[in-house]
């Protein structure tokens, strides 16, 4: 999970340097041309990973540098100073986001997919799997996060109020994203003269990193320079939430290392750190991206939520049985 969320990141790191320069933002395909620079001639099936991409790999390094250095402080001197930073900042630069897109020509298209209701769908099984499954996602009940924080919470907190507190804040920001992303796709539908589904049909991991560039660009031919401007704030937004996640996932395996195996925290970090560093090196080529997609939606689907359920009964049953694990 962490290699995964590291070359995510690192995505952004080369998406948000790229956004300075407002020719590239412009071109077409800014994702797989700029980013992946995707060598489509080669390209058959997600195996075929074509030749490294050095922009991503730099990047990719750049990501791991920043999270080990982070962890290897301390949730209270380098996760919760980070944290204090990335969350109100995004939580702002979200709700800037979501107003101005609905303000595009297009949106309430976008806004009517994403509201109007579909029974229908209610009896499908995969529509609760994935439901459920981007429920434990982004409670990050399956990566130890939530587990690894609320080891060092206060004995005597309200722990139920803090549960409401917490799925609230999810649901709130997950609707404030869907808003914008939405919102986005239905302007892109209407300026290329397309039906809502194509321009939605793009992959679940790169959506974000196709469609927005897009807009950016739009926003550009109205007003030379502000749709950089917004892909930079953009970008950088996805990756204070980005870095994040990654700080959260490699706590999840160094607090173990440190505290009941005694080793000390920074060869902790690093031992976590450079075992997901490189795992993730498989995934840093050009075409890797079918291949990131694949493991997307095997992650976020029905193993995800097989996994929470084990991790959720497996956690109760040690908290009773032994309480001398000190990272739960």
């Amino acid at each position: 999970m962490a290699s995964f969320y590291a070359i995510l990141v690192a995505w952004t790191l080369v998406s948000l340097v790229v956004s300075f320069v407002p020719s590239w933002l412009n071109e077409t395909d800014f994702f797989t041309n700029k980013v992946l620079q995707m060598d489509k001639t080669s390209l058959s099936g997600f195996t075929d990973l074509g030749g490294i991409n050095w922009y991503i790999l730099l990047a990719y390094l750049i990501v791991w540098g920043i999270v080990i250095g982070i962890v290897s402080l301390g949730v209270e001197k380098g996760i919760d100073k980070a944290n204090k930073i990335f969350m109100p900042g995004l939580f702002i630069m979200l709700v800037c986001m979501a107003i101005y897109s609905g303000t595009l020509t297009g949106a309430g298209t976008g806004l009517q997919h994403l509201f109007e209701p579909n029974i229908a769908k209610l009896k499908e099984m995969k529509t609760w799997t994935s439901a459920f499954g981007s429920g434990f996602f982004t409670l990050s009940i399956c990566t130890a996060a939530i587990i690894i924080f609320s080891g060092y919470a206060p004995k005597d907190q309200d722990n139920t109020n803090q549960a409401f507190i917490i799925v609230f804040g999810d649901v709130l920001v997950a609707m404030i994203a869907a808003i914008t992303i939405f919102s986005g796709i239905g302007n892109i539908a209407v300026l290329e003269n397309k039906n809502f589904e194509e321009v939605f049909g793009a992959g679940e991991t790169s959506l974000v990193f196709s469609v927005f560039p897009k807009i950016f660009a739009e926003i550009n031919n109205v007003t030379y320079g502000l749709g950089n401007f917004l892909g930079i704030i953009f970008f950088l937004t996805v990756f204070f939430a980005g870095i994040s996640s990654l700080i959260m996932v490699t706590e999840g395996a160094t607090s173990p290392l440190h505290l009941d195996l005694n080793v000390k925290r920074l060869p902790a970090t690093m031992i976590v750190g450079g075992v997901a560093m490189v795992l993730g090196f498989g995934l840093v080529f050009k075409n890797s991206a079918l291949l990131i997609d694949a493991i997307a939606s095997w992650v976020s689907g029905l193993w995800q939520l097989i996994i929470g359920i084990i991790e959720i009964i497996g956690v109760c049953f040690v908290w009773k049985k032994n309480s001398n694990y000190l990272w739960l």
